[in-house]
């Protein structure tokens, strides 16, 4: 799905790398409301403005330049690899220690960087607002977010949403 927006944000968060155990700062990309759907896909041929929810990014396979320098500046080690899941090339973290991939599945899960359970997992994530531009195509963008950020750009625990995999709604359509 081809998105687009005026700027974006980038969640920050601690987590261990699945392989060696590392510690590690692994992000997420985040669309803001007001974001541009502009080609739907087969599954969900939906295009517009999404008005009124955070776009999350999952399996990016392609992100324009000037806004892969700005991810990059955030962090270095968010670049193309072979997702497992996939059996595709995408954007993905990866381990500062061993260099083993860390796919976007294993991110979000429960109990994992961006989907934190309690309040002080919540406030481990930081949120960066980048003002630049930016245009991806993303296999699995999702509605929502299971975190809330504040003024200063950390995070606090949010009420959970009945289902992760909620649709998100653009100008003129119905739930």
């Amino acid at each position: 799905m081809k998105l687009s927006a005026d700027r974006f944000l980038i969640a920050a968060a601690p987590g261990n790398c699945y392989w060696c155990k590392a510690e590690n700062r692994f992000i997420q990309l985040i669309l803001p409301p007001g974001s541009q759907v502009l080609d739907g896909r087969d599954d969900y041929p939906v295009e517009g403005v999404i008005e009124d929810d955070f776009i999350t990014l999952s399996w990016i396979v392609s992100i324009d330049a000037a806004a892969l320098s700005k991810v990059n500046e955030v962090s270095p080690l968010w670049k193309m690899g072979e997702s497992k899941t996939l059996q595709e090339r995408v954007f993905m973290n990866h381990c500062a220690a061993c260099g083993t991939h860390q796919g976007d599945f294993y991110l979000t899960e429960p109990d994992m960087p961006f989907w934190p359970m309690t309040e002080d997992e919540a406030r481990l994530i930081h949120v960066h607002s980048i003002d630049c531009a930016i245009q991806v195509d993303a296999i699995s963008p999702s509605g929502g977010l299971l975190f809330a950020i504040g003024d200063n750009g950390f995070c606090a625990l949010r009420e959970r949403p009945q289902s992760r995999s909620r649709k998100t709604r653009t100008k003129g359509t119905k739930r």
